[in-house]
């Protein structure tokens, strides 16, 4: 959040930091360089010091940590394992469970009986397992083959993908996850039109080729992890992370494409937090090349479970564009502080980069009912909200849901509701190189802002098998060709018809509505092969002309990535 015409104020602009390639390198380069410099000149960092000293005195257990795929499928089906738990922090994905021996045992739930080899490598085990005593590794296939059809248009789409999928335990302290696949995808000609435009497959990153009714690409991403204390984890990797515990997330979701980060995660007692830089490529409106630059993220997330039935979340982000227009490289060394809040920082140095803020929280009703909220601030002035006047820069993003497990005393059943809204210009910026995106697609809500939406899921599983109803209705105002009103978040905000009488939906009213059956078994559970099979029924009405689609898919899916298209 700054004024749109503040000056840059360059804090830092250290020769050192300048570097000649910009993502891993860059980020991790920042990141170690600035090591002594946080610590020599901060007061704070000493405290920390002595704290760690301090704890690392007492007895230490490791354990192997397994990460759980960033998946709803899998996610539904770990909530309803833990919900009533009171130590684990459901709003924090990917879901990290420190005991390998815990997920194994939760796997093992799922196994099938079975005399024959062969059979028992295609239900149960994995592909290649190599388990001594310093290394458990295993070596899993990524595989979609879905195909599907509108029955409305007969308008045929495919979604293929084949991979690898290597996990690793390597002594008690670290682990390793990879994921790559080469893809072949079709859409419908409205996902076409993005695509040709933007050059980007939606989720994955940039196309290879184009051929005559599909386009082909390569994704990748993993991590590695190290606990060097079992309260402490260090994280490096390529992916995506999900802070929330709705459907949607205002704060930070899994709908851009995968990106590098580094992590830092502190997990103790009631509390868990975590400190996070990424490294993102967006487009630039003001260069205007069509080529992706770079952009840095700096996350905060704390996490507090308060009572046994009350949970608190606070957020913080950060954009900051390390080139300018000009070329001129510059970087604020304190956003590295993992304890010093952003906006202060900002403030102190005038900065013009773009900070967001949020606070959530949970409220258990009888274990089984979780009601939960999010409330985002990316600027607003009280004075203007109290006077109702609809000014322009009073953006922020209002969630609230209802989570219910085990209705009705059915074992495995979830209900969802869920409300968002968004104020128009939202996650903008005055560039668009400094927005709350990464790819060309926003790192919050898919659909940007300028809306307001419901969902309704019923989800249930058993063993193998599950099923999910979804409905989706959602009501937007969309852009004209040369203003703003507030939903595309890559357009600049000074692109505003005015500065005052801005409402949610303002632009072009237009009403999107989704209902979505799906059913799925689980072909092995090693690596989350699932059958499925899924009918969509869409229907998007601007005014007074409307778009109906009927989908009917089948198919066998690799369930490691959330592919959400839901949105308008």
């Amino acid at each position: 959040m700054c004024v749109s015409d503040k000056q840059h104020i360059f804090l830092q602009n250290i020769s050192e930091l300048q570097p000649k390639a910009v993502g891993w390198v860059y980020t991790y380069h920042i990141y170690f360089s600035s090591l002594f410099y946080l610590f020599k000149n901060s007061l704070k960092h000493y405290v920390l010091i002595v704290f760690f000293v301090f704890v690392n005195q007492f007895p230490q257990v490791f354990a192997q940590q397994t990460i759980i795929p960033l998946q709803n499928e899998l996610n539904y089906r770990f909530e309803k394992e833990f919900f009533a738990s009171n130590n684990i922090h459901l709003n924090i994905k990917p879901f990290a469970i420190n005991k390998k021996e815990t997920f194994d045992s939760l796997n093992n739930l799922l196994f099938i009986e079975t005399k024959r080899q062969s059979i028992n490598i295609l239900l149960n085990n994995n592909s290649l397992l190599v388990n001594k005593k310093n290394l458990f590794l295993t070596l899993n296939p990524i595989i979609n083959t879905i195909w599907g059809i509108d029955i409305k248009s007969n308008n045929y789409v495919q979604d293929s993908k084949f991979g690898l999928a290597i996990n690793a335990h390597i002594g008690k302290k670290t682990s390793l996850q990879i994921n790559g696949f080469y893809g072949i995808r079709s859409f419908t000609k409205e996902w076409n039109n993005i695509v040709d435009s933007t050059k980007i497959i939606p989720h994955y990153g940039k196309i290879l080729n184009k051929h005559q009714r599909a386009y082909d690409y390569i994704a990748f991403d993993g991590n590695i992890s190290y606990m060097p204390w079992k309260h402490l984890n260090i994280q490096i990797g390529k992916g995506k992370n999900f802070w929330g515990e709705g459907y949607r997330s205002l704060f930070l979701s899994d709908n851009s494409n995968s990106y590098p980060y580094s992590k830092i995660t502190i997990d103790i007692w009631r509390f868990k937090y975590i400190w996070m830089v990424g490294a993102l490529r967006d487009f630039d409106s003001e260069r205007n090349t069509g080529k992706l630059y770079p952009k840095l993220q700096f996350s905060h997330y704390l996490s507090w479970n308060a009572t046994k039935w009350l949970n608190f979340n606070f957020f913080e982000s950060i954009i900051s564009n390390p080139i300018d227009s000009a070329g001129v490289h510059y970087f604020n060394i304190n956003y590295l502080n993992p304890v010093s809040f952003f906006r202060p920082v900002e403030f102190a140095g005038g900065s013009a980069d773009n900070a967001i803020l949020g606070i959530g929280l949970k409220l258990k009703i009888w274990k089984k009912y979780h009601l939960y909220s999010q409330l985002l601030i990316d600027e607003f002035v009280f004075s203007e909200i109290k006077s109702g006047n609809g000014w322009w820069g009073n953006k922020y993003g209002i969630q609230t849901g209802l989570k219910i497990f085990n209705p009705l005393n059915i074992r495995s059943l979830m209900l969802l509701v869920e409300f968002n809204l968004i104020r128009p210009y939202t996650y903008s910026y005055s560039n668009s190189i400094q927005n709350y995106g990464n790819y060309m697609q926003p790192l919050a809500h898919p659909s940007g802002a300028n809306l307001k939406e419901g969902v309704a899921i019923v989800h249930y599983h058993n063993k193998r098998f599950s099923s999910q109803i979804k409905g989706v209705f959602q009501i937007t105002g969309v852009d004209s060709d040369t203003i703003s009103h507030g939903k595309d978040i890559y357009r600049p905000y000074g692109l505003r018809p005015d500065d005052y009488n801005h409402n949610i939906a303002q632009g072009l009213l237009t009403k999107h509505f989704l209902f979505e059956f799906k059913s799925g078994w689980i072909i092995n559970p090693k690596h989350y092969t699932q059958l499925q099979f899924i009918i969509s029924a869409k229907r998007t009405n601007p005014l007074f002309q409307s778009a109906n689609e009927i989908f009917f898919l089948f198919g066998i899916k690799s369930l490691i990535f959330n592919e959400i298209r839901d949105f308008d």
